[in-house]
């Protein structure tokens, strides 16, 4: 059946797809090509999605049944399989990149060398699941069951919330973890609170794997920074538990100097009124960071994985925030005049009371909900981006919200001028 057809039957109201063979013309064979194509809730039991999946990136599937399908190499990225039933199914070397995958069913999956980043997958069943080198990076996996799941190697927890989540009677050795030896299973920088292990003991701490860079108090970088020294590269920054508080680093100093492929994370958590104008953050990793007012004036952050930050009233003043991952991330009441965010990628980030005066976003990629409530858009460059201008006008895009908005010689993504205001919907 032809991929047309498909979906003429699915807007008349047909679910069930089951034993089908879905067949897509080489115009439809594109990346993206499938983006917001609805078929959330439908039956394909004993289908063949093959063709269909491997251009799946940002397709609905909600609520879906694709038990016991053939969907390897998949790209699901920027899906929405929330609640899709994907038991049984051989998922080896899919792509489930920033999905949503809320309260969905992989039991009895083969999941060898799948990879979930910065994936939304909490309340899923991963029990009876077969891994091998699966990746689990950034990941949201509040209240997942990982009962039974078989992890046979080189299975890979990076930065993830594991908060409730469910190993018991996995084969994994808690020695191996305590240990930080790698294994069937490796937890790196990752969160657990009332974490079920595999014997049932209950877990409440937050896991670090030491690597290769230079390990270095916080009292330490701050004396040579103090002494003269910039380069802070390739280290790794701890702070004592006093120093692990709200604002500690308010008005710390550290503008100007050089954190290249350096390991920030406990430090940002706590970032709050740190002044890193100048500095180079590149590349980093900054998630959920803490930087409310913060200066970061002329700082470099381009290519920086920024889930989740909160820049609340910082001062980003010309700062490079190229390519960056933007997704979640708060810019409410931030100075982000004449910053540039070409090529940033951004799902439901908030630029509420945000001044962009002279910021420039061309060809960035806006994903889902992209908030601009209240902005001052004056001289802002929006041009190669793929906004819908007759959805902005009516108030209805999904992609970016512009409620109250100040547009004057904004340049939209056709070129054209807007000097305007976007009123609030009633």
């Amino acid at each position: 059946m032809w991929l047309e057809e498909v979906l003429r039957r699915y807007e008349a109201g047909e679910r069930d797809f089951s034993l089908i063979q879905v067949n897509l013309t080489g115009d439809q064979c594109k990346d993206g090509y499938f983006s917001g194509v609805n078929l959330s809730g439908a039956n394909f039991r004993e289908s063949d999605l093959q063709r269909l999946v491997f251009y799946g990136q940002g397709i609905n599937f909600s609520g879906s049944d694709l038990s016991d399908l053939d969907l390897a190499y998949a790209h699901f990225e920027d899906a929405d399989s929330s609640g899709a039933n994907l038991s049984g199914a051989c998922l080896w070397r899919a792509n489930f990149r920033r999905a949503n995958l809320t309260g969905a069913n992989f039991s009895r999956s083969d999941l060898q060398e799948t990879g979930f980043h910065m994936t939304n997958l909490s309340r899923c069943k991963f029990s009876g699941a077969k891994m091998i080198d699966t990746g689990f990076g950034f990941c949201d996996l509040i209240d997942s069951d990982f009962r039974d799941a078989k992890f046979q190697n080189g299975v890979g927890f990076s930065k993830c919330d594991l908060t409730r989540a469910n190993f018991f009677g996995t084969e994994f050795k808690i020695s191996e973890v305590n240990d930080h030896k790698p294994g069937r299973v490796v937890f790196k920088d990752v969160y657990f609170k009332d974490t079920i292990m595999p014997d049932g003991a209950i877990w409440n701490e937050y896991i670090r794997i030491y690597n290769s860079r230079k390990q270095l108090w916080l009292e330490e970088v701050l004396r040579r920074y103090e002494a003269g020294e910039r380069d802070f590269s390739l280290i790794q920054v701890y702070l004592s538990d006093q120093q692990s508080k709200e604002r500690y680093l308010s008005g710390v100093n550290l503008s100007g100097a050089n954190f290249r492929e350096s390991d920030l994370l406990h430090l940002v958590l706590y970032g709050q009124g740190i002044n890193f104008s100048g500095s180079d953050l590149s590349d980093l990793d900054l998630a959920r960071a803490h930087f409310e007012n913060a200066d970061l004036t002329g700082a470099n952050l381009s290519g920086a994985c920024l889930w989740r930050a909160n820049f609340g009233r910082a001062d980003l003043t010309g700062a490079n925030l190229t390519q960056t991952d933007l997704q979640e991330t708060k810019f409410y009441d931030a100075n982000l005049s004449r910053a540039n965010l070409s090529g940033a990628k951004m799902i439901e980030t908030s630029f509420d009371d945000a001044n962009l005066t002279d910021s420039d976003f061309r060809n960035a990629k806006f994903k889902d909900r992209v908030r601009f409530y209240r902005a001052d858009l004056t001289r802002t460059n929006f041009f190669g981006t793929e906004l819908d201008l007759d959805e902005i006008r009516a108030n209805k895009s999904e992609m970016a919200i512009f409620t109250d908005a100040h547009f004057k010689d904004t340049i939209m993504p056709d070129g054209t001028i807007w000097n305007s205001v976007i009123p609030g919907v009633e």
